[in-house]
């Protein structure tokens, strides 16, 4: 990703991962009430062996910016709870379309494998796409054609520079040019 891209998602991404995140509930009275211990609360705080939560939400966070989705996995125990949460690159998944119920579930690609996926097993937040009632976009999706131009100028510039600032090519005459003329020409 072009350098800009990474200079816009990583303070917010890393502010929101730095947030103290809590877990808390409606009363019988409709008042919200902390929960201090729960299941989710452990999966939360390590939600794999090799991500922390600060990481989990730093990466969400740039998969959201980046093309308005999160997507989460959720690998559960022989009780059927959730202990561990994995990110998945928006990339690499797609929703299959049911029409009884809107999403039959998910596949995600792995190389050559297609893998699928419960819609429980997979957690899935979205900026709402106008063009994909599916997916999600993110703010790159409006900058894609300023990002190719941007990419082109400096591969432009960067040959031009390489070149010796000389333009290429040769400049032919059809007759000999008299001193004024080359001087005209050559300044």
């Amino acid at each position: 990703a072009p350098p800009m891209l990474h200079v816009a998602t990583k303070p917010i991404a890393s502010s929101v991962s730095a947030v103290e995140w809590e877990l808390f509930q409606k009363n019988r009275g409709g008042n919200l009430e902390q929960i201090f211990e729960h299941a989710l609360l452990h999966v939360w705080s390590t939600p794999n062996p090799f991500y922390t939560n600060q990481e989990l939400i730093e990466v969400s966070v740039q998969h959201f910016e980046l093309t308005g989705e999160i997507w989460w996995l959720l690998l559960r125990n022989a009780v059927n709870v959730p202990v561990e949460i994995w990110p998945i690159r928006p990339d690499r998944i797609s929703p299959v379309p049911s029409r009884d119920d809107y999403i039959a579930g998910y596949l995600y690609q792995a190389g050559a494998e297609r893998i699928p996926l419960a819609t429980e097993d997979v957690i899935f937040v979205r900026r709402p796409s106008p063009l994909d009632p599916y997916r999600g976009i993110g703010f790159v999706a409006s900058i894609l054609s300023t990002i190719s131009t941007e990419r082109e100028a400096s591969e432009w510039t960067a040959q031009f520079f390489h070149n010796n600032a000389e333009p290429g090519g040769i400049i032919e005459f059809s007759e000999d040019l008299d001193d004024v003329s080359f001087q005209r020409v050559h300044n």
